[in-house]
């Protein structure tokens, strides 16, 4: 019987073509589509995930960079995911809830760099939902801040505004809120940990949510409620 001893090179070699079928196969599953975001050969590990939470909340994962840099394309790029721009438009996305303090700042509207556009469109997706859920308008009170106006209205500095991280969301009624509060706690907190939900409540403010996707916290529920802890 003759006995075939491979030489190194060729076992390095049908390694090397193992673990590139493995890479591809595992591509396939975290890219979102081949001819959007997922044939870029600069995304992140961060920029997938987002990608995948897009297509999770019903949207396309259109790369941000062939946008111009304004609000004017920011709301380009909404359109092009497919974010209701009459349910979240880049200028309510982008106005400060406080102008005056925003002024201050130089802001007078605060648009993040693009690599945080994706990021938004997933939130505006996850509010286009919420305002089926709820058959109300939801007013988006804050998306990103930056770093200085963030301190100066009260926010936290690792909480998920300096990273356009969240939203804070303004529902007409309490009940509305509440309604969209167990919805999120029943369809996204608990059965899609992937989309790593933070999820917090202003008893001060009991129309407003703050929601937030994938941030560097991760999945979390929190209250600013007296002996609650805001970290938002």
């Amino acid at each position: 019987m003759i006995t075939f001893r491979p030489t190194l090179r060729q076992t390095l070699l049908v390694l090397s073509g193992i673990a590139i079928i493995v890479w591809v196969s595992r591509s396939k599953l975290i890219t979102p589509d081949p001819e959007l975001i997922g044939t870029n050969p600069l995304a992140t590990p961060s920029e997938l995930e987002t990608a995948w939470a897009v297509e999770r909340l019903g949207g396309k994962p259109v790369d941000p960079r062939g946008y111009p840099q304004t609000v004017e394309g920011f709301q380009q790029f909404l359109d092009a995911v497919g974010v209701n721009r009459q349910w979240s438009s880049a200028y309510e996305m982008t106005r400060p809830n406080h102008p005056k303090i925003a002024a201050t700042f130089g802001y007078s509207t605060f648009l993040p760099v693009k690599e945080k556009w994706l990021k938004g469109a997933a939130l505006a997706l996850a509010q286009n939902k919420l305002r089926q859920v709820v058959n109300a308008p939801i007013v988006i009170n804050n998306w990103w801040r930056p770093p200085g106006y963030n301190e100066a209205v009260g926010g936290k500095t690792r909480g998920d505004h300096p990273d356009a991280d969240a939203f804070d969301l303004n529902f007409k009624t309490g009940a509305d809120h509440r309604v969209a509060h167990d919805w999120v706690l029943a369809n996204w907190y608990t059965a899609e940990p992937r989309l790593a939900i933070s999820l917090g409540a202003y008893p001060s403010s009991p129309t407003v949510m703050h929601l937030g996707i994938q941030s560097r916290n991760g999945r979390r529920k929190w209250s600013n409620a007296p002996g609650g802890v805001r970290i938002a």
